[in-house]
């Protein structure tokens, strides 16, 4: 079992890297958390393989059982809710980059040609936005696609509207005077039918 090191035991990993960096700490009294810590930051700033086994004093096979570790620990299993979050995240940055480009496009100091081309960056974000939705089946590839997802749409709307319906007609039948009655069948009257009509035609 690898020693402990309690004074460094709650350093974070930029902070266990800096004092690497300046000689004010040896890695080689790091312990396997703390050691871990420092190749998956690394590792994240690009830094080869080698160079953080050099960096860590550490022998090739020891950092390749730490980075399997970060792995594992690092790994995802499928899941609607995590799908659902990442490919919001990913529409949330891409409006921020095209909002940033289009604010590039708008720079005066700039000049025709970079306008221009921060315009047209800004459009092949939005634009590769829409073809990613798509292949994730949030967004229709076609008219026809677009088409169907309408009457689909409609036809739950349709559904319900007839659901209310009944539940009105209900409600009027036991209601305790007409007059409750007749309000009920009034609510009922104002619900949209021009859906039901659509759908008829086809």
């Amino acid at each position: 079992m690898e020693d402990e090191n309690p004074k460094e035991t709650n350093k974070s990993a930029s902070d266990l890297i800096q004092r690497i960096k300046i000689g004010a700490l040896d890695p080689h009294i790091l312990n396997k958390e703390q050691r871990q810590l420092c190749v998956e930051a690394l590792y994240f700033d690009s830094v080869s393989p080698s160079g953080i086994a050099q960096f860590l004093k550490v022998s090739d096979r020891t950092l390749r059982r730490d980075m399997a570790d970060i792995r594992a620990r690092n790994a995802l299993t499928p899941n609607p809710d995590l799908a659902r979050e990442i490919i919001g995240e990913f529409v949330l940055f891409a409006k921020i980059h095209r909002g940033n480009l289009m604010k590039l496009s708008r720079n005066t100091s700039a000049s025709t040609a970079e306008r221009g081309q921060a315009e047209y960056y800004a459009y092949m974000v939005g634009a590769d936005m829409v073809v990613k939705l798509q292949s994730l089946g949030y967004l229709p590839k076609s008219a026809d696609a677009l088409l169907v997802m309408q009457r689909t749409e409609d036809r739950v709307s349709n559904e319900r509207i007839s659901a209310v319906c009944a539940e009105l007609d209900d409600m009027a039948r036991l209601a305790d005077n007409p007059e409750q009655a007749k309000k009920l069948i009034e609510i009922k009257d104002t619900l949209p039918k021009e859906n039901d009509n659509d759908l008829n035609k086809q």
